[in-house]
């Protein structure tokens, strides 16, 4: 059972209700991105969600494409978003971090290297997180799986 799973029987089981906030890696510095997402679970997150910054970001609104914008400005790739939640796992292993993006970069960095595995290797190995891409797709009928 995955670390969001369990949190939202737990939840429910307790008539509680969960936090989920939204920030974008880099933004306002990255830097700043683990101490935020500190931060965050100290104010009362259950889950955070960390936004990978991409340069055509057609599927947010207007505040999520200048936090992006502003991310890229300062160079922040996907691999140093990876790394931000590697940073961030080192005092906290239990918070379920999401990382929420586009395909592009994850194709870019290497996808079809590992037969389509390659993400969720490094999920697994580096950041320990999920992830969502909701501009992924399936090549051939091959199916990209969606929980690490």
């Amino acid at each position: 059972m995955s670390k969001i799973t369990a949190l939202f029987k737990e939840l429910k089981a307790t008539g509680k209700k969960g936090l989920i906030p939204f920030i974008t890696a880099g933004d306002p510095d990255p830097k700043l991105t683990v101490e935020l997402m500190h931060a965050l679970v100290r104010g009362g997150s259950s889950v955070i969600e960390l936004g990978v910054p991409f340069s055509d970001p057609m599927a947010d609104g207007p505040v999520i494409q200048r936090s992006s914008e502003r991310a890229l400005t300062q160079g922040v790739t996907l691999h140093s978003c990876l790394e931000m939640v590697k940073e961030f796992r080192k005092k906290d292993a239990d918070t379920p971090v999401v990382l929420m993006g586009y395909a592009n970069p994850v194709e870019q960095m290497g996808a079809d290297r590992c037969q389509n595995s390659f993400w969720l290797y490094l999920l697994r190995f580096h950041a320990r997180s999920n992830r969502c891409l909701p501009s992924q797709y399936s090549r051939r009928g091959q199916h990209h799986p969606q929980n690490s």
